[in-house]
């Protein structure tokens, strides 16, 4: 009878013992998942950071764009007022010299502001590149290390 005793609480402890561990691998693989779900999450939210901010580039090369066409018209009202001053030579020189200098001006305007867009262009294109790819292969890293934790938790619970 002691023996039987004995032996039923050994079943009830190695029992208990291996439904302990089996809660333990369930709440480990559930810890996993979630964590899992969360890099996801967060690479997507990443991404949706990097939409918004190639959004802000093409914004930024439109601005550009349009800059080099107001240019484009600039030079030739430029031109064009300069070839007629130098067919009038009357007294509305000094009218067609005050033209002149305010084209000069916004010209001159307009091509620092084109050269500043096109250095700052390209560097946030440089950094948005190297930050893509940066976040990119940590996200996938993360990804394939959880995906491979779950699996391996799940096939110990199998």
């Amino acid at each position: 009878m002691l023996g039987g005793f004995r032996l039923a609480v050994a079943g009830l402890l190695v029992g208990a013992v291996g439904l302990g561990g089996y809660g333990w691998t369930k709440r480990n693989t559930l810890r996993l998942a979630n964590e899992l779900a969360r890099a996801r999450a967060e690479g997507a939210a990443q991404f949706d950071k990097l939409e918004t901010c190639a959004a802000s580039h093409r914004l930024a090369e439109d601005r550009v764009a349009e800059c080099g066409i107001q240019r484009a018209r600039d030079r030739n009202t430029f031109t064009t007022t300069l070839e007629r001053l130098s067919r009038t030579g009357n007294a509305a020189q000094a009218e067609y010299a005050e033209q002149l200098m305010a084209f000069t001006t916004r010209l001159r305007g307009c091509e620092e502001a084109s050269a500043t867009a096109a250095a700052a262009h390209t560097e946030e294109k440089d950094r948005l590149a190297t930050e893509c790819a940066t976040r990119t292969s940590a996200l996938t890293a993360k990804t394939e290390e959880l995906e491979r934790t779950v699996q391996t938790a799940c096939g110990a619970t199998t």
